[in-house]
């Protein structure tokens, strides 16, 4: 999804063989490659909004902030 609403950045296609392992998953590169893509075009998203100062990134940050001076 993008940092607007209902639109989709990417499809991203998880080819993985059944039955899974959980092995297969957590060692495996090519679940880490999709994982690492997702995340990437999640930041990227992200990052767009909080660049455009959205009431969502404000609250975002608003949280962290709280959570982190807890720490």
């Amino acid at each position: 999804m993008t940092n607007i609403p209902t639109q989709v950045r990417a499809v991203i296609d998880v080819n993985l063989p059944r039955p899974r392992q959980v092995e297969n998953i957590t060692k495996a590169t090519r679940p880490t490659r999709s994982k690492m893509q997702a995340l990437g075009l999640l930041h990227e998203e992200a990052m767009k909004s909080f660049a455009r100062g959205s009431k969502a990134a404000a609250d975002f940050i608003d949280a962290y902030s709280k959570r982190v001076s807890k720490s």
